[in-house]
């Protein structure tokens, strides 16, 4: 595992727009870079569970903090189309023409947006993988605790920020026990889903380096307070800015695990319908956990080879 120290930029109204940079790097790689968007809540140190992937692939991957998180500053009042603008920002202050992004969990929304706004001279390629979709597709299958932060980020907000500091924040920053913050964690991860999720958590979480970079990403999405995660559970509650309809599904591939009880694969199944004619891998025997941590190299390659 690499460094979790994070670079940043000011962008143009700004705030401070956090990144890392794992897999290979941006000037030696053959292959365009991904922007990784993190689950939900989490941060851009998600994105070093996938660094032994992209570097064997040879991928740059740029994992960025949503506001609120990690070191991205807060942005009240935000929408998911105002997204784009921040990952073409930090393109640009990267030099970077063309890219694709790459949304797990919680920021699959992040990438649709993109999809939706970002033109394909500059975003190639994208992919979704065990992704969140409008809850106007109809929430069965979507956890309860899920489904109640959407409600009360998006109709209690300053609420829901207090809770969620209370529940999580304070834990996450004690500095003085961490140890009571990464063991609440890993008790979390396994004590529910199906039996191939907690089977492969089980596995990972035996190795200390993995087990230890899942907590502190998640540690870091409580960095400031519990608001970048009540802001961002109000956004994926509420009306998106776009139809999927507008998403153009010829540059998409979407991945979803039949087994899955944190995000609704029938969300998704009808998700497909309306992103014509998005690649849709519906995987029988996978679940939420086992696609997004044990499926990297084929969504990574996946990519690689659409984005040709």
């Amino acid at each position: 595992m690499t460094s979790h120290k994070p670079s940043t930029i000011a962008l143009p109204d700004g705030r401070t727009l956090s990144y890392a940079t794992y897999g290979s790097s941006l000037a030696s790689s053959s292959h365009i870079p991904i922007f990784y968007f993190h689950g939900f809540p989490s941060s851009r140190i998600e994105g070093a569970l996938w660094d032994d992937t992209a570097k064997t692939l040879d991928v740059p991957l740029i994992a960025m903090d949503r506001p609120g998180m990690g070191h991205s500053t807060l942005q009240q009042n935000r929408k998911l189309l105002d997204w784009p603008d921040d990952v073409l920002a930090l393109a640009d202050h990267l030099d970077i023409k063309e890219f694709g992004v790459l949304g797990v969990s919680g920021g699959g929304p992040y990438a649709l947006a993109c999809l939706s706004a970002v033109p394909e001279e500059r975003l190639k390629v994208g992919a979704t993988v065990c992704g969140v979709y409008p809850l106007n597709l109809g929430a069965q299958g979507v956890l309860f605790l899920s489904r109640a932060l959407f409600w009360g980020g998006k109709w209690l907000p300053r609420v829901t920020a207090a809770v969620v500091d209370h529940q999580v924040g304070q834990r996450a920053r004690d500095l003085d026990h961490p140890e009571r913050f990464a063991a609440k964690i890993k008790q979390q991860m396994v004590a529910s889903g199906p039996r191939v999720d907690k089977d492969l958590l089980a596995a990972k979480l035996k190795d200390p380096a993995w087990a230890d970079t899942l907590v502190e990403a998640l540690r870091q999405s409580q960095r400031e307070s519990g608001w970048g995660t009540s802001i961002d559970a109000g956004i994926l509650g509420s009306d998106w800015g776009f139809p999927l309809t507008q998403v153009d599904g010829k540059r998409l591939m979407m991945w979803h695990g039949v087994l899955d009880e944190n995000s609704s694969v029938r969300m998704a199944d009808q998700a497909a319908e309306l992103i014509h004619p998005a690649a849709y891998h519906r995987l029988e025997e996978e679940g939420h956990a086992s696609l997004g941590y044990g499926r990297m190299a084929e969504v990574l390659s996946s990519l690689l080879v659409k984005s040709k």
